[in-house]
């Protein structure tokens, strides 16, 4: 955890936070940079290190940076961020997925624009599994239903906007005897196979672009009252000073634009292989779309 400094190392401590030294050394770094060292955080999601790994082998490869992939709850990385520990964190989910995160650190960290959109977050039920008249998020207060579910939403890591959201629905919708389970990205994953396994419903907390969509037959849950959110953007956030420090960057930065279907290509190909070779994968065949990025320089159109 060499380089993230004293209050960088209480961070972590809280948070259990993880750095991700980049592969080889970098070579030397645009002149109008303050350094050549860059910090990108990523939640524990498959979208957040989709594009965390794809910005920085960008950052690396086409402008000589050494990147260091700090991986945090989201809470902490929106708290790193303002404090300067953390320079670049591209999943900030908006208006509504992390909406208390933001007001907490109000101008302390600098919204460079929509990463992509298209995103939505809130409770998925598996197909298959789940009867028909399970359509809507007030269907959850008949009897019968609860008694099915055994009175559990399925969610993910505590501190997340969608469960916080999650929170906030189960008040808005009046559903009591229901009990939010937490877990994490890979458990509501798990909690959907069994389902799937033993021919159980269930409802879990999700978000998309998201690898299950591709896996499994899914369905949100109809949410009239919007208690989850209504259609989010994915923004990308830097510290303040940032585009100071890093001028190049930050234009390289402000350019990165993906279609959702892009994300869920990454991660699909990362699931099935690695990460590293899926992001690879993307930018060998989408070579318009990295000079853009690179140079502002738009060609011929690329894949979407």
């Amino acid at each position: 955890m060499a380089g993230i400094g004293a209050r960088g190392l209480r961070t972590a401590a809280l948070a259990g936070l993880l750095v991700l030294a980049g592969p080889g050394a970098a070579p030397a770094a645009p002149d109008q940079a303050a350094s050549n060292r860059l910090r990108i955080g990523w939640t524990p999601w498959a979208s957040s290190e989709a594009t965390a790994r794809l910005a920085a082998t960008v950052l690396r490869e086409r402008l000589g940076y050494s990147v260091e992939l700090v991986q945090a709850g989201a809470p902490f990385l929106y708290r790193a961020l303002a404090e300067g520990e953390v320079d670049v964190f591209l999943d900030s989910w908006q208006p509504d997925g992390h909406r208390s995160f933001l007001d907490a650190v109000g101008r302390e960290v600098v919204d460079y624009g929509i990463l992509y959109g298209g995103a939505r977050l809130g409770w998925i039920v598996p197909e298959r599994t789940t009867p028909a008249v399970i359509g809507a998020i007030p269907d959850l207060k008949d009897t019968d239903v609860r008694a099915r579910l055994n009175g559990t939403i399925r969610g993910v890591d505590a501190g997340t906007g969608v469960m916080q959201l999650s929170r906030d629905a189960l008040q808005a919708y009046g559903l009591d005897g229901y009990s939010l389970a937490p877990s994490s990205d890979a458990g509501a994953a798990l909690a959907v196979r069994r389902a799937l396994d033993n021919g159980e419903p269930a409802v879990v907390t999700a978000r998309r672009p998201h690898w299950m969509f591709e896996a499994y037959a899914l369905r949100f849950l109809a949410d009239p009252k919007d208690a989850l959110g209504g259609p989010q953007r994915v923004h990308k956030l830097v510290r303040t000073g940032f585009m100071t420090d890093h001028p190049w960057a930050s234009r390289v930065l402000m350019r990165m634009h993906l279609p959702r279907a892009a994300v869920r290509r990454i991660m699909a190909e990362g699931r099935a292989r690695t990460y590293p070779r899926a992001v690879d994968t993307y930018i060998r065949r989408n070579p318009a779309r990295m000079r853009y990025w690179v140079t502002g320089r738009m060609t011929a159109r690329e894949e979407p």
